[in-house]
């Protein structure tokens, strides 16, 4: 074959270009493979994130619960109302939620921060009247009064979020009025795929 190149030039031509692109579409193929296998394999890798609310987010649940803010701290004002305070978290579908997390303060000494927790009930008649913790953190404790806590549950019931089925939300109760008792916010991670958000 490459005596017969050597003697035509139109020969060669009429050879070669068939062979380059032939030798481009393989290329081509291969390139477009490994593509759909990368575009494939980053749409199933599970990515961890996490959603938060501020204090500023988390809000009285009843009307008669007054609140006030100290500089980043939100603090239950008055003695009327549940003193539950809650915040949407937002978590998209199909996340799988792996922690919560509250910052909360207690310098009380004689009351509590306490039923802080990821919560959802149901959107249709049969679990409408359901509350669901999905995750709930131990209280700050009536005789304590550690001051700033972190306090955090990674046993999670329910996981799995269903937007179509359930709404959620964040909650904690502020077991008195006062500055000595306090939410700064709280933090839920998760793990998602690509596909699902």
């Amino acid at each position: 074959m490459f005596a017969m190149i050597r003697r035509s030039g139109v020969l060669r031509r009429a050879v070669l270009l068939p062979s380059v692109s032939i030798a481009l579409a393989f290329a081509a193929v291969v390139a477009t493979s490994s593509l759909a296998s990368i575009t494939a394999s980053s749409a199933t890798t599970t990515q961890t994130r996490s959603v938060s609310c501020h204090a500023f987010g988390f809000t009285p649940l009843d009307t008669a619960t007054g609140s006030d803010y100290a500089a980043t701290k939100r603090y239950r004002t008055g003695t009327g109302g549940s003193g539950f305070f809650v915040c949407d978290p937002g978590l998209p579908h199909r996340a799988v939620v792996t922690k919560v997390q509250f910052s909360v303060w207690d310098g009380a000494g004689s009351s509590q921060v306490q039923y802080c927790g990821l919560y959802r009930s149901g959107l249709y008649a049969r679990n409408s009247e359901t509350v669901e913790a999905l995750a709930s953190v131990p209280s700050t404790g009536l005789a304590e009064a550690p001051g700033f806590a972190r306090l955090t549950d990674t046993s999670i019931t329910n996981a799995v979020v269903n937007n179509n089925n359930y709404a959620y939300w964040l909650q904690c109760n502020l077991g008195q009025a006062g500055q000595s008792l306090g939410l700064y916010g709280a933090d839920v991670y998760y793990t998602i795929t690509a596909t699902n958000g």
